[in-house]
């Protein structure tokens, strides 16, 4: 995310104060294509619909996977940084 000029709202999912949301579109531009496709083929939906889903969870599920403020384990933190989140 970080790389996709979506720091500030990936660092207020992590974060204690409020989720910043993003769109289908920041989504699509954040993953890498074949991540993306792989992820849709496997839902069965359109890469746009899964871009929006995620667009949609993703503030949701970093924020519970952070409710002290940071991720809670580095081998995660690594995780997301991989797939250039």
């Amino acid at each position: 995310m970080t790389r996709s000029g979506l720091a500030e709202q990936k660092d207020s999912w992590v974060g204690t104060g409020r989720n910043q949301s993003v769109t289908g579109a920041q989504i699509r531009q954040a993953l890498p294509d074949e991540t993306l496709k792989q992820v849709a083929d496997e839902a069965g939906v359109t890469t746009d619909q899964a871009a929006t889903e995620i667009a949609q969870i993703l503030p949701r599920v970093v924020d519970r996977l952070s409710p002290d403020g940071h991720l809670p384990d580095a081998s995660l933190a690594g995780l997301v940084e991989r797939q250039r989140f």
